[in-house]
């Protein structure tokens, strides 16, 4: 009996161990690979929304690329004083800064400001910007261009060769502007322009070299001059002019 009871014992032993043995794999293993089906699960569910919002944030092949805007950190400037018609200078832009230079190979779309913030006498003050200077923006590869004048400005001054040799195909020149000096928009793809009433001097060769065949003067110009090969080169077809032009040199 001894032997029985003994042997009774020891299985009902290791039937508990057993029992042991299971409760333990319930307890501890199967919940950690659960926990662990779930955290793969979530960095996974991480890292297909951080792929797409790089895809977003990313244009796919094709897209246009984001361009910047133009500010007025964009350009340098400098007080001119050489002006042929009129002796008063004019705070001019210059060309680009290491900024513009920059953002121009991507930004083809040039926006000129009207003001400037610049430091005078300790001060902060907000300056208007009257001119374009001499070659500022030459041979720069720019498709299309827009000039802010200040409001009630009428002596705004393109100089010479400003904007020569570029790739513009239309150009609006706005209310404001006074002086077109010589070759400004020469080397050009320009089709049509229409000068407003401020304008009063289109300078030797401006526009020659484009594909102008539409050209409009203001009937409320007061006086206007066109200097030599103003238009040379072009494929006008329709030119309408007014009364009030004082000069018009020869081979225009």
């Amino acid at each position: 009996m001894d032997v029985k009871k003994k042997a009774k014992v020891f299985y009902l032993k290791k039937q508990l161990s057993i029992m042991l043995i299971l409760v333990l794999l319930l307890t501890t293993v199967l919940p950690l690979n659960a926990i662990s089906s779930v955290a793969e699960s979530e960095s996974i569910s991480s890292t297909e929304s951080i792929t797409a919002q790089n895809q977003q944030a990313t244009p796919s092949n094709g897209s246009e690329s984001f361009e910047e805007e133009w500010k007025s950190e964009d350009f340098t400037y400098d007080e001119i004083t050489e002006k042929l018609i009129s002796t008063n200078s004019y705070y001019a832009i210059t060309g680009f800064s290491e900024k513009g230079k920059a953002k121009i190979l991507q930004n083809k779309a040039l926006v000129i400001p009207a003001t400037v913030e610049v430091m005078e006498k300790g001060n902060k003050v907000e300056k208007r910007i009257t001119g374009i200077g001499k070659d500022a923006f030459a041979k720069k590869d720019i498709e299309s261009l827009t000039i802010n004048i200040p409001e009630g400005y009428k002596e705004y001054i393109i100089a010479d060769g400003a904007f020569e040799n570029n790739k513009l195909t239309e150009i609006n020149i706005p209310f404001g502007v006074k002086f077109i000096e010589s070759y400004a928009f020469r080397d050009n793809e320009i089709e049509s322009l229409d000068l407003p009433e401020t304008v009063v001097k289109v300078g030797n060769n401006s526009f020659t070299n484009n594909k102008i065949s539409s050209l409009t003067v203001s009937d409320r110009v007061e006086k206007f001059q066109f200097d030599s090969f103003s238009f040379a080169n072009n494929k006008l077809t329709e030119v309408h002019l007014p009364y009030s032009i004082f000069k018009l040199l020869k081979n225009v």
